[in-house]
C-alpha cells in the first residue's frame, strides 16, 4: 500500500512537470501539516500517515492566495480497493463548484480556478457519499495537495481574513445522526431509479441546508438501513448492530479495539456539538417484524441519554425527529422517547413529498429542501434565535 502511494505520487509529479509549460508548480504539501489544513468530520490517522474518513461530508479545508489569474489545485487520494467508488464536492469560499468521482482507477482530481493575484480563497473537498451502501463505498484518504498559480495560507493568517460568505460563518457546531434520508440516498435522481453512488449527494441533504441556515459547522453520522434498534430487512424485531453501535466510531466500517478509549473510538470532545439532531426510526418500522413499543422507546431513550452525556453543551438543543417516511407507531414512539429523555421533538409531515421522490421512495433535492424548511425554524427556536 505504501509503495503504491509512493508510485502514484511520483507519477503525479511527472504529470505536473509535463504541464509546467503552462503552470509553474508552486507547492506540494502533505495534509498532515496542521499549520495549513483543517480536517472536517471524523478522521483517523492511518499507518501510512494519511488521514482517512468514511462518514458523509467529511473533508479537508484550507486557504490559498492567488499568484496568477488562473490556478490549479491537485488532490491525491490514497489508493482505492477494486470496488471502491465515492464522490467528492469541491467548494470555493464555501459554495459547491464541482463534483468529482474517485474510484480504483482514478484517485486524483484537479480543480481549475479563476483567481486574482493577492486574493484569498477558502477551498474545501467534501465526501458526498456514505460509508458503505451498494457501490457507494470506500475510505476517503487524503494524501497530498499540489498547487499551481497559488500558495497556501497558514491557518493563523487565514483566521484573520474573516471570509464574509454566509456559508463560511460558523457560530455553532451541529451533529446530525441518521439513516439513508440524512445520507441523501438517491437524492440526485428521479423516481423510478436504481440507487448508485452517483445518485447520493450529501450536499443536497436537509442536514447541510439546516447547517447553512443556522451557520453551523457540520458533522454527519448517517448510514442507510440503520435503525434505533432494528435495521432494514432484519428477520428479527431487533438487530445486533443498529445505529447506536456506530454512533461513536471514527471510521464507520471499522470496529472498536478492545480499548474503547483508543483505536476507532470518536471522542465527543473533538467536536463539542452544541446542537444534535437525530432522525432515526424509519428502518425500524419499514418491514416486519417491527420492534415492540418498549424496545424502540427504550432504545431511543438510551441513545438520547448517551448524547446528553457526551454533549452537555447541547442541553436544550437536542431533537429527536420523525422523518417523512413513516409507518405505524413510528412517530408516536419517537415523540414518547423525546419526552422521556427531556429533548425536543420535531415532526416532518409526509406532505413534503410534494417536492418529489428520488430513488426507492426517498426524498429528492426539492423534498430535502422542504424538510430543511421545517427543521431550520425548529432549531432556531431551540437556540432562541
Amino acid at each position: 500500500h505504501t509503495f503504491d502511494m509512493m508510485k502514484a505520487s511520483v507519477i503525479f509529479v511527472l504529470i505536473l512537470q509535463l504541464v509546467g509549460c503552462v503552470y509553474s508548480l508552486v507547492s506540494r504539501k502533505n495534509i498532515r501539516d496542521d499549520n495549513e489544513f483543517n480536517l472536517v468530520g471524523r478522521f483517523a490517522l492511518s499507518a501510512q500517515n494519511t488521514y482517512q474518513a468514511t462518514w458523509p461530508y467529511s473533508g479537508v479545508k484550507f486557504n490559498i492566495e492567488g499568484q496568477n489569474t488562473t490556478s490549479r489545485v491537485y488532490v491525491s487520494f490514497g489508493s482505492c480497493t477494486a470496488d471502491c467508488e465515492y464522490f467528492v464536492e469541491a467548494h470555493v469560499d464555501c459554495s459547491p463548484v464541482q463534483k468529482f468521482e474517485v474510484n480504483a482507477t482514478s484517485t486524483s482530481i484537479v480543480l481549475d480556478l479563476a483567481t486574482s493575484v493577492g486574493q484569498s480563497y477558502e477551498i474545501q473537498f467534501r465526501k458526498l457519499t456514505e460509508s458503505s451502501n451498494g457501490n457507494a463505498k470506500g475510505v476517503i484518504e487524503f494524501g497530498e495537495i499540489f498547487l499551481e498559480g497559488a500558495t497556501l495560507i497558514p491557518l493563523k493568517k487565514a483566521a484573520t481574513l474573516q471570509n464574509q460568505n454566509h456559508n463560511c460563518l460558523h457560530r455553532h457546531k451541529l451533529l446530525v445522526i441518521g439513516d439513508s434520508i440524512t445520507a441523501a440516498y438517491g437524492v440526485d435522481a428521479a423516481n423510478p431509479c436504481q440507487f448508485s453512488a452517483a445518485t447520493e449527494n450529501e450536499e443536497h441533504s436537509y442536514a447541510v441546508l439546516v447547517a447553512q441556515q443556522v451557520q453551523a459547522e457540520l458533522h454527519v453520522v448517517a448510514w442507510s438501513g440503520k435503525g434505533v434498534v432494528r435495521n432494514y430487512g432484519d428477520v428479527n424485531p431487533t438487530s445486533t448492530e443498529p445505529m447506536p453501535t456506530y454512533y461513536n466510531r471514527t471510521l464507520a466500517t471499522s470496529p472498536f479495539t478492545s480499548d474503547p478509549a483508543g483505536g476507532n473510538y470518536w471522542s465527543p470532545s473533538a467536536f463539542p456539538a452544541d446542537i444534535v439532531l437525530v432522525m432515526l426510526g424509519t428502518n425500524d418500522y419499514s418491514t416486519q417484524p417491527t420492534p415492540s413499543d418498549e424496545q424502540f422507546i427504550s432504545g431511543l431513550v438510551d441513545l438520547l441519554h448517551r448524547i446528553g452525556a457526551d454533549y452537555p453543551q447541547a442541553k436544550g438543543h437536542v431533537a429527536a425527529m420523525c422523518a417523512p417516511m413513516q409507518t405505524g407507531r413510528q412517530c408516536a414512539n419517537i415523540a414518547t422517547a423525546a419526552q422521556q429523555a427531556g429533548v425536543n421533538y420535531v415532526f416532518i409531515d409526509p406532505d413534503v413529498f410534494t417536492g418529489g421522490y428520488g430513488c426507492d421512495g426517498h426524498p429528492n433535492a426539492q423534498t430535502q429542501q422542504l424538510m430543511a424548511n421545517i427543521v431550520t425554524p425548529a432549531v432556531k427556536t431551540m437556540l432562541n434565535e
